[in-house]
């Protein structure tokens, strides 16, 4: 079976990552929460893939994007495929959230991640960001401390 190629970003600001809710009408898992990402297309980097699609979903931009980790799952309904997820971490730029193609989204902290269902695919993900935490937000969080920067309603949520 060919995998699906899939990039997804860990968008850190202020301590807290940044997740979303998939589409009450969303063919695969609605309603469950995700790390923003999507389907590569032909021609497309992974990094130009995440790009496009924080735009499409949430209307925001990111700088740079720094590779994280690689996952492959297999999802088994309502058709089997397996998806060969490509995991990018990066700083939010700024500017504020539009909920273009998702339902919510919100800032999440260590604390707050392990009250979401999410996605399959994206379970071990979470296990291993728990492991992580420290590491992936010391740098955003030293780097963002005078940050003044307009996240909207999502902010604190």
């Amino acid at each position: 079976m060919e995998a699906i190629v899939v990039g997804c970003a860990l968008v850190i600001h202020k301590g807290k990552i940044l997740i979303a809710q998939r589409l009450s009408n969303s063919l695969f898992e609605p309603n469950k929460w995700e790390f923003p990402g999507g389907k590569l297309k032909d021609s497309e980097t992974i990094q130009d893939c995440i790009r496009r699609e924080l735009t499409e979903e949430l209307g925001i931009q990111v700088e740079t994007l720094d590779f994280y980790d690689v996952y492959r799952h297999t999802y088994t309904s309502p058709k089997k495929r397996l998806v060969e997820l490509h995991v990018y971490k990066t700083d939010f730029s700024g500017g504020p959230i539009q909920l273009l193609d998702a339902q919510d989204a919100k800032w999440v902290n260590s604390k707050q991640i392990t009250n979401y269902s999410f996605v399959e695919g994206d379970i071990a993900i979470v296990e291993k960001i728990l492991k992580d935490w420290n590491i992936l937000i010391q740098k955003n969080k030293s780097s963002n401390s005078e940050d003044k920067t307009n996240t909207n309603r999502y902010e604190d949520d």
